[in-house]
């Protein structure tokens, strides 16, 4: 066995896990499965030691890469994870002069390599609308929100034994692959990227006490947007939802 310590602006948690097995933040916890979004982004600023420069450059001279966690599922208040990088000759930059971002409406707060917030969930056919304004012109980037997995099976509130290949049924949603996880109140067990073909398998919920806790599946986009002004766009995102079941 071995022990996790997951540190970020929004949760302390010490988890334990099997040997094998990869370690990844409690789904629900961080409200994403990756929950890292923050912490990786730490590491490198860490690791690479220098402070982005700071630029003051028009959007047509600024590469951007997009980055959405859109996990909590629809539910009343719920939030997604929104961020943006800009980067200038292929390194992160720090925006300079007047200029200011926003998601939907909530201005992003800098971070060094990054501008990020916490944005109230969009609903099915909306969207995330990125706004970067420099000398009161606005350039922005549409992201439209991505189906979530639609898990058709298990049900909710099913009763399943804590075997070492637990399967999910589920709706396929063009996605560059699904990610599942296993998990109760204290520890979160993840499985591998798979392919998007409505059936993810071979979670292993062994380690894990009786009682309650959730099977959680996460679509991955990759997607390829029209620069809408910037020099070009990247968009990562991540939509998932999971369903509260009953370890045997």
């Amino acid at each position: 066995m071995r022990k996790a310590i997951v540190l970020n602006p929004f949760i302390q948690r010490t988890m334990t896990f099997k040997s094998n097995q990869p370690i990844y933040p409690p789904t629900r916890y961080f409200y994403t499965f990756y929950g890292g979004i923050f912490f990786l982004y730490t590491i490198l600023f860490v690791q690479t030691c220098k402070s982005p420069q700071t630029v003051d450059l028009a959007a047509g001279e600024l590469d951007v890469k997009i980055n959405i966690v859109d996990t909590q599922g629809p539910i009343p208040y719920s939030k997604a994870f929104a961020s943006i990088q800009f980067l200038s000759n292929g390194r992160v930059v720090q925006l300079g002069g007047n200029s200011s971002v926003m998601c939907n409406n909530v201005r992003l707060s800098s971070a060094q390599l990054f501008y990020s917030d916490w944005i109230p969930t969009a609903t099915a056919g909306g969207t995330y609308t990125f706004r970067h304004t420099r000398n009161q012109v606005a350039t922005e980037v549409i992201v439209p929100v991505q189906p979530r997995p639609v898990i058709t099976s298990p049900a909710e509130g099913a009763s399943i034994s804590r075997s070492t290949n637990i399967g999910i049924s589920y709706t396929p949603g063009g996605g560059t692959g699904v990610r599942g996880s296993v998990s109760n109140r204290n520890a979160s067990i993840g499985g591998s990227l798979q392919g998007d073909n409505g059936s993810y398998t071979g979670l292993d919920a062994s380690s894990l006490p009786a009682g309650p806790g959730k099977l959680s599946l996460t679509r991955e986009f990759k997607l390829t947007l029209p620069a809408g002004g910037f020099k070009s766009v990247e968009v990562t995102y991540s939509s998932g939802t999971d369903v509260k079941v009953n370890w045997n």
